[in-house]
């Protein structure tokens, strides 16, 4: 089994209790996993990874707009999963921006990113990074890797959504313009895919083809 939900925000809240996690399962967070914040680890910080380790299931997840970027920067690479990941722990790691991953014979597109609303009221390099916002590099390695894969996948990961997608769940509100929601909206068209789930709005909503998760799952059986 697959579970995917939405931003963690650095904590294990209850929407981990209600379900008994095995072996064999996955557990995606779409962005904001926010775990690693400190600029260097912390006690806290690793009580709380050792807790996400014995849920005993292979926790991934895609960056949001609120991560301390300089630490996942900084993390090991591995290929896992077909592409690399940022390596955390044994069985929890990071999906970098722009690849495809192979998960339990699935192919996932994991694009992370977003716009920080409140980062006028964030201290850079201490609560905000300017890396929130995938860069040219990224943006060209996500169209080089999904032109390898004929635009086709199963499942689309991302932390913000397409621009027509965000105007739709946050009701037409446009004040604050997100170049990765531009980004993701000239993907959508590209794309063929069964289900785009996405994050970063605190929502839980289901628009088509499109699933936005915060404190809800969303679990995709073998």
């Amino acid at each position: 089994m697959i579970y995917i939900s939405g931003d963690t925000h650095g904590t294990i809240d209850s929407r981990f209790s209600g379900i008994n996690f095995r072996p064999e399962d996955f557990i995606i967070i779409l962005g904001d996993f926010g775990f690693l914040w400190a600029a260097e680890p912390t006690e806290n910080e690793a009580m709380l990874l050792r807790e996400l380790g014995s849920m005993g299931s292979t926790v991934l997840f895609i960056d949001g707009n609120h991560e301390n970027f300089d630490r996942l920067d900084r993390l090991p690479t591995e290929t896992r999963f077909g592409a690399e990941v940022g390596v955390i722990q044994p069985g929890l790691y990071h999906l970098r921006r722009g690849n495809i991953y192979t998960i339990d014979n699935r192919r996932f597109f994991a694009m992370g990113g977003g716009l920080s609303i409140d980062k006028e009221f964030r201290i850079p390099g201490l609560s905000w990074w300017p890396q929130e916002q995938p860069s040219w590099e990224e943006t060209q390695h996500a169209l080089e890797t999904l032109e390898i894969h004929d635009y086709e996948v199963d499942y689309v990961l991302t932390h913000a959504a397409p621009f027509a997608i965000k105007k739709i769940v946050l009701h037409g509100d446009n004040r604050f313009p997100d170049p990765t929601e531009q980004f993701l909206e000239s993907l959508y068209p590209l794309i063929r895919f069964k289900l785009w789930f996405f994050g970063h709005y605190h929502v839980n909503v289901k628009l088509g083809h499109f699933i936005g998760l915060y404190d809800d799952w969303y679990a995709l059986d073998g």
